[in-house]
């Protein structure tokens, strides 16, 4: 499975479907799919998915998410990649196996404020974003750089591959794609 994660309008989505096009017999699941099915079982689900530290965002969903995916990868027979935007990078580590190839997308440790220009520069007109100002987007997501350098200490000391998509987006998501490629060889040639 090749696992996508990161911040917020890093192109975690973008890149998923990119990487689709070049791993057609790949299925691709996407977690606000997964989350928005979660949500309407009952009212109690989407009162508690509210809550960003419920049990049922921080285990309950990935746990799902996991086992979800697990059958669809067996009944298909094919590998995922997951866009996992729902997850933190502290779930993701947890949710993780050693064949997973894990991409985790952010801003390279830039401030806030540079983050949110670089945020409205991709914005496109149907993005959620448009309609909020920066001071809004911060209250919705916290501090935006703390959690990427966080995320890259994360990714460092576990090992994850950590790519900074502030700059010319084209170009790193073609090195990350030949990246994905090149594991998918080499774990097809230890075979």
């Amino acid at each position: 499975m090749i696992i996508i994660c990161g911040l917020a309008r890093t192109g975690k989505s973008t890149l998923a479907k990119r990487l689709k096009s070049v791993l057609p017999s790949f299925n691709l699941i996407v977690s606000e799919a997964l989350r928005n099915g979660f949500q309407k079982i009952d009212e109690q689900h989407s009162k508690d998915w509210g809550n960003k530290n419920s049990q049922l965002r921080q285990e309950i969903f990935p746990a799902f998410a996991r086992e979800f995916i697990s059958w669809n990868e067996k009944f298909s027979k094919c590998n995922t990649i997951f866009d996992c935007a729902l997850l933190n990078i502290k779930q993701v580590i947890d949710f993780v196996k050693d064949e997973d190839i894990v991409l985790c997308l952010g801003f390279g440790g830039r401030s806030n404020d540079e983050i949110l220009d670089i945020i409205r520069s991709y914005e496109q007109s149907d993005d959620y974003t448009k309609n909020y100002n920066n001071e809004t987007l911060i209250k919705l997501w916290g501090d935006i750089s703390a959690i990427d350098k966080e995320n890259l200490k994360l990714c460092n000391k576990n090992n994850i591959k950590y790519f900074d998509t502030s700059n010319d987006r084209d170009n790193c998501f073609k090195t990350i794609i030949e990246y994905c490629l090149s594991a998918l060889q080499m774990r097809e040639d230890e075979e």
